[in-house]
């Protein structure tokens, strides 16, 4: 079901590539790009996540639900499932985030009895 989950996402018109990473930074299923690829990006999401909660946390405004970064080139968005594990895309400048941000957090809802 995580393959699959991953795969629907990556599908999507502007994905790049869909992961569900750990909380230590591994890939642990990736559909659009080889995880030897990822595997920096990987490291770097619990920190990204950290950041954003220590931020949303002094603005007294909650845990962070997405977490988005959008640069020049295109856009990272990062959902955590739970204490351990993440769903990450990467998409292309203009994709559909509204639609991408709908079906990671119905692959959430799936992926969190199962991790």
């Amino acid at each position: 079901m995580r393959e699959e989950i991953v795969k629907s996402i990556a599908s999507l018109d502007g994905v790049n590539w869909c992961a569900i990473t750990t909380g230590e930074g591994f890939i642990e299923e990736v559909s659009g790009a080889p995880s030897k690829f990822l595997e920096g990006t990987a490291s770097l999401l619990p920190n990204t996540i950290e950041n954003a909660t220590s931020t949303l946390s002094n603005m007294k405004l909650g845990e962070p639900k997405i977490v988005t970064i959008v640069g020049e080139e295109g856009i990272l968005a990062i959902i955590r499932i739970n204490g351990e594990y993440s769903l990450v895309s990467n998409m292309k400048k203009g994709a559909n985030l509204g639609l991408v941000r709908r079906k990671m957090n119905e692959g959430v809802a799936n992926l969190i009895p199962i991790l």
